[in-house]
């Protein structure tokens, strides 16, 4: 009997050679991708967050991963509280799912470039 597989798209703190990977390490690399250009990156501090409102294609990667993976995921990500693990179709056409953030912001810090490794040029919104 197979076990399922889940596809990820992650975009911060689980990408590789960041602080959380390990958490995701054990799942299947696919590749790097984009969602399409209908979010915002915000800079939450120590991590980021994809909403929903925004015209920015959100840089990031694409796992496969187990069951085991996903609870643990869900777990860092506070699913469904605070991150929303939510069905994407990203830029190359892969289905995968995404974590959204899942609470209003009264301010937040874009990341124009869409890519938490750039994250140099932030503004206030």
């Amino acid at each position: 009997m197979s076990e399922e597989v889940f596809h990820i798209f992650v975009y911060g703190s689980l990408m590789r050679g960041m602080s959380n990977h390990r958490l995701i390490a054990k799942g299947r690399f696919v590749q790097e991708d984009l969602t399409p250009p209908h979010y915002t990156l915000v800079d939450l501090g120590a991590y980021p967050a994809v909403i929903t409102r925004g015209t920015t294609a959100v840089y990031g990667e694409l796992y496969e991963v187990d069951e085991d993976i996903l609870r643990n995921l869900d777990r860092l990500e506070g699913h469904p509280d605070f991150y929303r693990r939510t069905p994407i179709q990203l830029a190359s056409s892969h289905s995968a799912e995404i974590y959204l953030l899942n609470l209003k912001l009264p301010s937040y810090k874009v990341i124009p470039s869409g890519d938490w490794r750039q994250k140099a040029n932030v503004y206030e919104v």
